[in-house]
């Protein structure tokens, strides 16, 4: 196993997720050694590409990634394993990204709110209008995208009136685009 540790960080360093899930599939240690170099390696781009091959191995590597957004102290980890349940695109990952929402990194909700609007499930779209009041405009600008992408009216609302109060001209516009595209999506327009 030591040759494959080896040869599995040499591939993580590269980001060859595609020979990483082939090796996977063979070997189910692989998963379980992505998982320990995603916890204890000090190297951003190792973690990094650990979390992401996590996320690509679908349902295998998922526990993995949700227990250490859960109890990793760093944030930097906790960001990287929500990329890689982003990447995953399955729904049984967003209960756990909702939570994100509320982590005390400003860069992890921004990124949990982005792979909300990835994977498009409408149990995010009430935290996500919650995330529009965040004091930090990277969440509340991956909030408004990821409402759009939802398509959901009930979020017209309240863009509209996180457009009266934002002083942010881009998060203005943004949400302005947003609200178009939603009323485009759901064809209910915003009374006057």
């Amino acid at each position: 196993m030591k040759q494959k540790e080896t040869a599995l960080r040499i591939l993580l360093k590269k980001g060859a997720s595609t020979e990483i899930k082939t090796l996977a599939e063979d070997d189910m240690r692989i998963i379980f050694a992505l998982a320990e170099i995603l916890v204890t390696t000090t190297d951003e781009k190792l973690y990094h590409n650990a979390a992401l091959a996590l996320g690509n191995l679908g349902v295998q590597g998922l526990p993995f990634l949700i227990h250490t957004i859960a109890t990793h102290t760093n944030p930097a980890v906790r960001l990287a394993s929500i990329l890689g349940l982003g990447q995953s695109n399955h729904s049984s990952t967003v209960p756990t990204l909702i939570e994100a929402l509320q982590d005390s990194q400003p860069n992890v909700r921004q990124k949990a709110a982005r792979a909300l609007g990835q994977i498009g499930d409408g149990r995010a779209i009430n935290p996500l209008i919650d995330l529009l009041e965040d004091s930090h405009p990277y969440p509340r600008e991956n909030a408004i995208i990821a409402l759009s992408k939802l398509g959901s009216a009930r979020a017209l609302a309240p863009l509209a009136k996180m457009i009266q109060n934002e002083e942010d001209a881009s998060l203005v516009a943004t949400a302005k685009q947003a609200i178009t595209q939603i009323q485009e999506a759901s064809g209910v327009q915003l009374p006057n």
